[in-house]
């Protein structure tokens, strides 16, 4: 409380200091600038604007001397709207006081959005010009990146509370949470599907349902990291034993 009395106080000054000097600025220019520095004090008044204070009076007593120095003024007239833009913006606010599931969901909708813009560009041309990709049909690949996307979304969603518990993590690192999980699940389903297609991962299902089959691996795959780390460990089991096999039988060969 005291120090915004004191902030109250040293802007009240400017303004005195500005009424006292008014015979002096008789200049357009220096008027036009003072009327606009004048006109932030009213916001600068805020405790969370307290910082700005000493540059408005910089900048008006800049304005008020035998040879006033107007870039300077302008210049940090400038700096300090341009700081209060920025503080007041919503994506400032989310930053400096979001909680923890603020900022993960925050991160999901920058991912949300990066989605949708290249979507509408890539999308019209894969579908229009090819069929195929990789040897994979289009709409099945994209049923494949689609469920292990939405998969991870509705398991943030779902655990959303979850990371309240998450205060004294960084930030950044939380938005990268949200932003990158249903990446990583993304990558996951396509991991799974190829297995499925090379028949390292047996799994009998209709052809008519094919794509059915895969949107429902792929949403697993996305939702639960759990199922998802499970099929990669096994996959790197199965794959070091036949390599330690293969190694066992080249040494017999060799004796």
């Amino acid at each position: 409380m005291a120090n915004q009395t004191e902030q109250t106080t040293n802007v009240d000054s400017i303004l005195l200091e500005v009424k006292e000097n008014l015979s002096k600025t008789t200049d357009n220019t220096i008027q036009t600038e003072l009327a606009k520095l004048l006109a932030l004090t009213k916001e600068i008044r805020e405790p969370e604007y307290a910082s700005f204070v000493s540059l408005l009076e910089i900048a008006v007593k800049s304005l008020l001397l035998d040879q006033p120095n107007v870039k300077l003024a302008t210049d940090l007239r400038k700096k300090i709207t341009k700081s209060i833009r920025i503080r007041k913006s919503p994506l400032n606010k989310i930053w400096q006081s979001g909680t923890p599931p603020t900022l993960v969901i925050f991160g999901l909708g920058l991912l949300l959005y990066v989605i949708l813009a290249a979507a509408m560009i890539l999308l019209p041309t894969l579908i229009n010009n090819t069929d195929h990709f990789l040897g994979v049909p289009i709409e099945l690949l994209i049923a494949v990146i689609f469920g292990g996307g939405l998969g991870s979304v509705i398991s943030i969603t779902v655990r959303i509370q979850d990371f309240s518990n998450m205060e004294k993590t960084d930030r950044f690192v939380l938005i990268a949470i949200g932003f990158f999980k249903p990446v990583i699940g993304t990558g996951f389903a396509l991991f799974v599907f190829a297995l499925i297609r090379s028949g390292m991962l047996p799994l009998a299902f209709e052809a008519d349902t094919e794509v059915y089959f895969f949107f429902a691996i792929a949403f697993l795959t996305g939702f639960s990291e759990r199922f998802a780390r499970g099929i990669a460990d096994g996959t790197e089991r199965q794959i070091s034993g036949v390599l330690q096999t293969s190694d066992s039988k080249e040494d017999r060969d060799k004796k």
